[in-house]
């Protein structure tokens, strides 16, 4: 979900190869405060300093859920205060969990448990119905889903060197697995930071525990000057398969075989002329067949 003059910076529509290669944990950096949540949150229930919120999003004192377990919803935080750091790692503790045993909403991440990056500067858009594979980045599959422990997401860019890396700790072992780092991305000063879900047909709790953003100390070259352009990409990943959405109800929409609305429509009006047509039918069979409807002529 984007909102007007903000970069979308969605974490989980994040369009941010698979490696099994793992690192601790470093917390060593400055931790950024006007662009992190920790619980308790303060102001819970009705808005939270220097956030705002969109749609079904609902703050609690140990989390804030974007959607809730229901159908065709949609909720979004953003924060507020620009971003002024060239160098950051942003730290997602979250949780998607539901009643549904495999399946899950479909807009934060989509009905396969996948992790991609995009870069967007305001001329693309997300194509759910292709899972977003022609603006993707790069990414990898990630299940994180019903889990017991709380699940982590680490999103780290360098604006010195123009590089974006995301790891996930899904294994509640306090260390990180990357799940790709693809160079080239160059993203401006003044951006705003934001997390989005969306259910469809299929639904899940979207919980955020925390959001924790540090700026990082990386070496800087003499003379090195901030990016200023709009946000651009080198490299795009070529296209994935599609891979389709499980098939719903012989009414339901979309591309897994359901019908849209005009057909429902003609279909209940061939069924209403049909009826009409029977009765007709039967009428006129049962007054040629009744002798005490016949005319008499004598």
């Amino acid at each position: 979900m984007a909102t007007p003059g903000k970069m979308n910076l969605s974490i989980f529509n994040l369009l941010v190869i698979l490696s099994l290669t793992t690192a601790t944990w470093n917390t060593n950096d400055y931790l950024k405060r006007e662009h992190s949540l920790v619980k308790p949150f303060q102001g819970a229930g009705m808005n939270i300093p220097l956030w705002d919120f969109l749609g079904t999003t609902m703050v609690t004192s140990n989390y804030i859920r974007l959607t809730p377990d229901r159908q065709s919803t949609q909720g979004a935080i953003w924060n507020s205060v620009p971003c002024r750091v060239k160098n950051w790692e942003l730290h997602v503790q979250f949780k998607v969990h539901g009643s549904g045993k495999s399946l899950f909403g479909d807009g934060f991440v989509h009905q396969h448990p996948y992790i991609s990056a995009m870069v967007n500067n305001g001329t693309m858009n997300y194509d759910h119905d292709r899972d977003g594979t022609h603006t993707e980045l790069a990414g990898c599959s990630s299940l994180f889903r019903n889990k017991d422990y709380d699940t982590y997401l680490a999103i780290r860019y360098e604006g010195s060197t123009s590089k974006l890396k995301v790891s996930m700790d899904i294994d509640g072992k306090n260390g990180w697995t990357e799940c790709f780092t693809v160079d080239g991305v160059r993203l401006p000063l003044g951006y705003y930071f934001g997390v989005s879900a969306a259910t469809g047909q299929l639904a899940d709790n979207h919980d955020i525990m925390s959001l924790k953003l540090y700026e990082l100390d990386v070496p800087e070259t003499e003379g090195d000057k901030p990016f200023t352009g709009l946000p651009e990409a080198d490299f795009f990943a070529s296209p994935r398969d599609h891979v389709e959405d499980p098939k719903g109800g012989f009414m339901s929409g979309g591309g897994g075989g359901g019908w849209s609305g005009i057909k429902i429509f003609f279909v209940i009006l061939l069924v209403i002329i049909g009826i009409i047509v029977c009765g007709a039918v039967a009428y006129v069979i049962f007054n040629r067949d009744d002798p005490s409807k016949r005319k008499r002529f004598y």
